[in-house]
């Protein structure tokens, strides 16, 4: 008798080809970005889905590395979808999907490079942390949002010393300890450390990347 070969392995959903008609990402191409009064208005197909601030709209793409947000809804083909937000990408989503599903759905792929993005650079520019009600403070110890985000955005949600990608373990980090004179509202001299890495740092000053 012969023998069936077993079936191929189902290849991972990457968030491309093949995913479920349930969770899909939307093409860039029909999202657009304006930005006015300090204020960033998303649509896709002409719809609006949100409206906020620039330090809001910073804060939303950089958190969705970690934790999807839906954003409004959208009609296609005449069916009422969801919108989330996802690893920096717009996906369109069937009813009923929560948030683990599109965690789940979308967990493989890649976050959106920001660095060519117009929306964040005019977040950079302006230093948006003022639009969601922050001044930044030069003088002190504390970090601004503003910062916060940038170097979140930069380091790639991971320690610099050692890796570790664990949110729950991570903190920010003067490069220049702040007792010695380090900047706290200047990016490049902030970094994403471990709790390990910094408690072992202390104050002295280790070269990253």
């Amino acid at each position: 008798m012969r023998r069936r070969s077993p079936p191929a392995p189902s290849r991972p959903n990457r968030g491309g080809r093949g995913m479920s008609d349930r969770v899909r990402r939307i093409a860039a191409r029909r999202i657009r970005r304006s930005v006015s009064g300090g204020a960033v208005t998303t649509a896709v197909d002409g719809s609006v889905v949100g409206v906020w601030t620039l330090g809001e709209w910073a804060s939303r793409t950089t958190h969705s590395t970690v934790l999807p947000a839906m954003l409004g809804m959208i009609t296609e083909g005449g069916s009422v979808r969801t919108v989330w937000l996802s690893k920096g990408h717009l996906w369109s989503c069937g009813f009923p999907v929560g948030v683990t599903e599109v965690s789940s759905a979308t967990g493989s792929t890649r976050m959106r490079s920001l660095s060519r993005d117009p929306t964040w650079r005019e977040f950079e520019r302006t230093r948006a942390g003022r639009f969601a009600g922050e001044a930044p403070v030069r003088a002190s110890r504390y970090v601004p949002q503003w910062v916060r985000i940038s170097v979140t955005q930069r380091d790639g949600g991971r320690c610099v010393y050692c890796g570790e990608s664990d949110p729950r373990r991570l903190e920010l980090d003067h490069r220049l300890a702040y007792s010695k004179g380090g900047a706290s509202d200047d990016p490049d001299n902030i970094c994403l450390g471990c709790v390990k890495c910094n408690r072992s740092k202390s104050d002295s000053d280790w070269g990253w990347g």
